[in-house]
């Protein structure tokens, strides 16, 4: 009898332990559900937020170039990076067209390649480029590139941010077709009585005094006659200035040409009344930069029949 009441109780316990078992399973599915309402609105905010970062990045705004020198030599190389605030879309690198300018790009990718101007040259998604600049027809010469945003899926670019850097080549002499002013003829003393015979004078002495001068192409030419003096020479063969041009002395006159102008002057040359009447013509000059002075000495036997009064 026993173990007949044992063995019908079993069926029983197996539905309870069953029912149980379902209430446990329905009750974890439920709170998984719970949970995943939960984080749903958490996943859904960050998405919106990248798409946001994404379609409303202002370049305009946002993007900055950057350079590691804002003047450099011909031939030299410019490093540019820029900040890079997006996963998508492509930057674009071109440069404006000027006369003796080319440039030559490098990635990390992919060395020096010549490039065309006026044209846009795809970047991928990288962040800086090495810029190699030549400058063959000017002594200074400001050369613009700007890098460009296009978004993904998009054919035209987003925007264009510029930047401007100087080029210069100390090997070119920007000359300028038209004439350059030529000094006045120097005064000649006035003589006191009868005019000597004065053989021509020696070849000029020139000394040539220099500070750090940055020719403009496009600014002009002025050359100035200063500092008008006569005297003479000591043992050493420097001049000495005196109020007067003395008889049985050797004389000099002295004077100096400033280029007071922005640009480089051509080749120029001077002339002389020296006492006797003596007409004397330069060789041609050596170009003046600006602020350039050159320091002209002229000597003369001396005069055996008179004293010259300065003018």
């Amino acid at each position: 009898m026993n173990t007949e009441n044992g063995q019908n109780s079993n069926p029983k316990q197996n539905k309870i332990f069953g029912f149980i078992s379902l209430i446990v399973v329905l009750l974890i599915l439920v709170w998984s559900a719970t949970q995943v309402v939960k984080l749903f609105p958490s996943a859904i905010s960050s998405l919106a937020s990248l798409a946001d970062t994404v379609y409303n990045y202002n370049a305009n705004k946002d993007l900055k170039i950057m350079t590691d020198s804002s003047t450099i030599k011909s031939g030299e190389t410019l490093v540019v990076w820029w900040n890079k605030e997006v996963k998508t879309g492509s930057f674009t690198f071109s440069y404006t067209c000027a006369d003796g300018v080319a440039i030559d790009l490098k990635t990390k990718d992919k060395d020096f390649t010549s490039l065309a101007c006026n044209q846009p040259h795809d970047l991928g998604l990288i962040d800086h480029i090495e810029l190699k600049i030549d400058s063959t027809k000017s002594p200074f010469v400001e050369a613009e590139f700007n890098i460009a945003y296009i978004r993904k899926n998009e054919t035209t670019p987003d925007t264009n941010v510029s930047k401007t850097v100087s080029i210069t080549n100390s090997n070119i002499v920007k000359i300028d077709e038209e004439k350059e002013n030529i000094p006045e003829e120097i005064k000649k003393p006035i003589a006191t009585s009868t005019k000597p015979t004065i053989p021509k004078p020696s070849t000029p002495e020139i000394i040539y005094t220099y500070e750090i001068p940055v020719s403009n192409p496009n600014g002009f030419t002025d050359l100035l006659l200063s500092n008008l003096l006569i005297g003479t020479k000591n043992n050493a063969g420097v001049f000495v200035k005196t109020n007067s041009i003395t008889k049985n002395k050797e004389g000099a006159v002295q004077f100096v040409v400033h280029n007071i102008g922005t640009r480089t002057s051509e080749t120029w040359t001077f002339s002389a009344k020296l006492p006797g009447d003596v007409d004397f013509t330069s060789n041609t000059q050596s170009p003046l930069k600006p602020n350039e002075r050159a320091t002209i000495t002229l000597s003369f036997p001396a005069i055996k029949d008179t004293d010259l009064q300065k003018n």
